[in-house]
């Protein structure tokens, strides 16, 4: 059990992001290429559910599902969003994150941030670079 102000996930954070020695990887799992994981998980296809294109679901036939053989009932579903809800969770992340009760390192400059982040989100918005238009 983890400490009251203890973040339960920052020592396997640090252990991964470490430069010098570098991290060592081979816990990680690369669903990218699940067939060296054969003893870790199994590939599986999601019954008795159905995905909406209306809600921003790709269609169940799509998903690459996977379920962790060490963690009974854990499922690891690999991007079921269509592109345009991908694009809302990122506009939104860039726009909500960095305002309160967040904590963020952009508080320090509060007379830039959100609006830079608004900015970019909005097709019709004054900013040049084309790059934060993430959303339009």
């Amino acid at each position: 059990m983890a400490d009251a102000g203890e973040d339960i996930f920052m020592k396997h954070f640090k252990a991964l992001k470490r430069k010098c020695p570098p991290a060592d990887l081979t816990s990680v799992l690369d669903l990218d290429n699940p067939g060296s994981f054969t003893n870790k998980i199994s590939r599986i296809t999601p019954k008795g559910v159905s995905a909406d294109s209306m809600f921003g679901l790709l269609p169940v036939s799509e998903w690459r599902a996977y379920e962790l053989l060490d963690v009974p009932g854990a499922i690891i579903i690999r991007n079921p969003f269509t592109e345009m809800l991908r694009r809302y969770f990122v506009c939104r992340c860039l726009s909500d994150y960095p305002r309160q009760p967040n904590i963020s390192n952009l508080d320090t400059s509060p007379r830039i941030f959100p609006e830079i982040w608004q900015a970019g989100c909005h097709p019709n918005s004054d900013l040049r670079s084309s790059k934060l238009r993430l959303c339009s």
